[in-house]
């Protein structure tokens, strides 16, 4: 194992001696493992025994990479009572054949670019083609939480590589594992969990729209997914109501509020959510530090700084002013969406 800058690790199996013989040398990757991320069970494919793990770390959020000759990972229940990891994860097929989760019951089958979300505190297991290529971002269970409420109903379900979330994501991701790509700076690596977090956030919340979609059928699917759309292109402007959504989708405000009302979350309840992480998001970006929590506040659609201040406190367990974050970060010189 090869240890870069402290949040960079290294693994691959051709370090290992040859003499030793395959099933040592499973024997040691599967140590390898333990340490990092407790114990986990393992089929492997027929010899010979390949692996090679990369292991980023940016604040408290963890990157893995891992193309190895292993066809399924299964997490009992004694491996999930010894890691003693409430995290969640977000498990991306980076290769080019299907991958599948099985985790509460349910059967995942994640195409390659998509994903799906995992959690370390339940038992399931992952399989996939021998050689096959996963990417594990893992996260604080109370920091996804935060930032999608809900997100535990999406573990063990698709979400499609094609979202331009999940696009992003994937640049983003190639980029934090190229070598030498990302400094040891601490702020930096803050901005990068900030980052990560988004993204996922915004995955999973496309993803959630889609499944509200999906549970209703015809028009009504058609005017739920018209509704949605307004949602998402306007709610940060200040003058934004049920009535504005009706009028750019041709419904009246109670057929608008009755299809909401179905998926399970109002429109008021969406807006307002929508507007909270957009403020999370601009106040914990150094290119906003010089603006007022005011005018993010404004700008994210609120009218009433007290409520606005009052709602963010009540959903993220902090002020607006906790969340700020110094002007001066070293950004990447590269953006992540040049690929």
């Amino acid at each position: 194992m090869v240890e870069h800058p402290p949040h960079r690790i290294v693994f691959s199996s051709d370090a290992l001696p040859k003499q030793l013989g395959e099933r040592r040398r499973r024997t040691l990757w599967r140590d390898v493992y333990t340490d990092l991320y407790g114990p986990l069970e393992m089929t492997f494919a027929e010899d010979p025994f390949s692996v090679r793990l990369e292991v980023a770390r940016f604040g408290a959020a963890e990157l893995a990479a891992v193309n190895a000759t292993i066809e399924r990972y299964i997490r009992t229940p004694r491996c999930v009572a010894a890691a003693r990891s409430d995290h969640l994860a977000l498990a991306v097929n980076a290769g080019v054949g299907p991958m599948h989760v099985r985790q509460l019951g349910r059967d995942c089958a994640i195409a390659p670019g998509g994903a799906a979300l995992v959690c370390n505190a339940t038992s399931g297991e992952i399989a996939a083609r021998a050689g096959s290529t996963w990417l594990f971002l893992q996260v604080p269970r109370a920091a996804l939480l935060d930032a999608v409420g809900g997100a535990e109903d999406l573990i063990s379900r698709p979400i499609d590589a094609r979202l331009p979330a999940m696009q992003h994501l994937r640049r983003y991701l190639r980029l934090l594992l190229e070598p030498a790509a990302i400094e040891d700076d601490a702020l930096l690596h803050d901005h990068i969990e900030t980052t990560l977090l988004d993204l996922i956030a915004l995955a999973l919340g496309t993803a959630r729209e889609r499944a509200d979609v999906a549970r209703l059928r015809g028009r009504r699917a058609a005017r739920l997914r018209g509704v949605l759309g307004a949602i998402a292109s306007g709610f940060d402007a200040r003058d934004f109501s049920v009535n504005v959504v009706a009028d750019r989708v041709g419904l009246s405000p109670r057929y608008v509020q009755d299809l909401l009302h179905e998926t399970g979350r109002s429109f008021t309840a969406r807006v307002l959510e929508r507007r909270l992480q957009k403020a999370r998001k601009l106040l914990s970006d150094p290119r906003f530090a010089a603006r007022t929590i005011t005018d993010i506040a404004f700008d994210s659609g609120f009218n009433d700084v007290s409520y606005f201040n009052r709602s963010f406190r009540r959903r993220f367990g902090v002020t607006p002013s906790d969340v700020r974050v110094p002007a001066a970060v070293k950004l990447p010189t590269r953006s992540p969406w040049d690929e």
